[in-house]
């Protein structure tokens, strides 16, 4: 988050990491992604997902976790 200074006027910033993680995280049904909509730097993590069995019916926080620890790597 960004707060300004002397005014009400805040932002959040939120990071290619962060968008792709959590919108994989979220959708049970995302497996098939078109990779004209996401950052090339993500193409291994798209991969990997559409091979991992069971992905889908993994808890959210599970699903983030997998795909944490993969882009840490």
């Amino acid at each position: 988050m960004v707060y300004g200074v002397d005014c009400d006027i805040s932002m959040k910033l939120k990071s290619p990491y962060y968008l792709v993680s959590k919108a994989y995280a979220r959708r049970k049904d995302i497996f098939k992604v078109n990779k004209k909509i996401i950052p090339e730097e993500f193409y291994e993590l798209v991969d990997f997902i559409e091979k991992y069995e069971g992905f889908g019916e993994l808890m959210e926080q599970e699903r983030l976790e997998i795909i944490r620890k993969f882009l840490e790597e």
